[in-house]
């Protein structure tokens, strides 16, 4: 066989190859994005109360200052409550990043006192004055809360853990009086500062990690801390004497040994509290002095919420997820109906944005 004969048909071969490459390049959904370093994670969006989902960023940009966020774990997501384009995201692996496009395109903030490595449990952006941002990290070993006053260009440390491998959980503002900020860590402690941060005292040692609190929007003396491995104690004092729940709810489901796991406030009737336990959901109307389980939400036991959120503008419209999966009720629980998202990650974030209840963002990770 002639040498340009062979050659002919090598080229022949190699086109071959490209189309079909190209053809099932197209073809396979996803494939996409895992040739090009994207995955199924990042952060998805809903413009139409949860009936469409699209992932966000999930494409490479020519702009170098842009990044891929299909890959990262989100911890948590905070809207700028007065320009809803503006967003600010904390992950695990990237440290703090924003946009300025409704989430289209995302680029990285690691400046001043905050490390390019940190991970971002929590933010709050202060709802009076949003260019002031706070951040609960873990970076060097120890937790961190941060402070920007300049929409997140720059931060500088407010606060450091007592000691190594304890992190700070969650970090929140008081509506009133944004010179209250409360914070919670790893190892129990449930903090106030009264003075934007510049010093900080211990309100209550629990003994136990904190795996949230919540603050009523329209009081904020009343204060809800749920603990890890069981716990559920609320304050109506501001911290000053703390009630135990955890009785309340103990005739409900003694019998199943289920773990709270997360606690969530109507923001319309902040006397209704909504509470997560492995599958199944707890509501009170009376601000937790009395509980009763939700029975019309029915799933499987391998089922794990991870977010209870009561929509601002409907109190009927209640959403919970889990997993891959969101749980939306528009009868203030009677019914329910599913949406699961093309990911095999969990949701770990639920936010709304505080100007659009149809917009809503979810944060996934491991």
């Amino acid at each position: 066989m002639k040498p340009a004969f062979i050659l002919f048909l090598l080229i022949i071969i190699a086109v071959l190859g490209v189309l079909v490459f190209k053809n099932v390049f197209t073809i396979i959904p996803g494939f996409q994005n895992m040739t090009s370093g994207g995955s199924d994670g990042g952060i998805f969006k809903s413009a139409d109360q949860g009936e469409t989902w699209t992932q966000l960023a999930a494409k490479r940009e020519k702009d170098k200052t842009k990044i891929l966020i299909s890959g990262l774990n989100i911890n948590d997501i905070e809207i700028n409550p007065q320009d809803s384009k503006i967003l600010f995201a904390g992950t695990s692996t990237v440290g703090f990043i924003k946009s300025s496009d409704y989430g289209n395109s995302w680029q990285k903030l690691s400046r001043g006192s905050l490390g390019a490595d940190s991970q971002i449990l929590s933010i709050f952006v202060d709802p009076q004055n949003p260019s002031n941002i706070y951040l609960a990290s873990y970076f060097g070993s120890r937790g961190r809360i941060l402070k920007s006053q300049n929409m997140g260009e720059t931060f500088k440390e407010i606060f450091v853990t007592h000691a190594d491998k304890v992190m700070i959980s969650q970090v929140e503002v008081d509506n009133y009086n944004p010179a209250i900020l409360f914070a919670s860590t790893s190892d129990g402690l449930f903090l106030e500062s009264s003075n934007s941060g510049g010093s900080w005292q211990i309100v209550k040692d629990f003994g136990k990690p904190i795996q949230k609190f919540a603050i009523n929007p329209k009081d904020t003396r009343r204060i809800y801390v749920i603990l890890q491995g069981g716990g559920l104690f609320k304050s109506s004092d501001k911290g000053l004497t703390w009630k135990d729940l955890q009785p309340n709810l103990a005739k409900l489901y003694s019998k199943s040994n289920l773990g709270i796991r997360e606690i969530s406030i109507d923001p319309v009737s902040p006397d209704s509290i909504y509470l997560g336990a492995d599958y199944r959901i707890f509501k009170s109307s009376d601000g937790g002095d009395n509980f009763e389980e939700m029975s019309s939400f029915i799933v499987g036991k391998e089922y794990q919420i991870s977010t209870i959120v009561a929509d601002f503008s409907d109190p009927l419209k209640i959403y919970v997820s889990g997993g891959s999966q969101i749980y939306k009720s528009v009868d203030g629980g009677k019914q329910w109906m599913v949406k699961k998202l093309n990911t095999q990650k969990n949701i770990k974030v639920f936010k709304t944005d505080p100007n659009n209840s149809s917009i809503i963002y979810v944060g996934l990770g491991k």
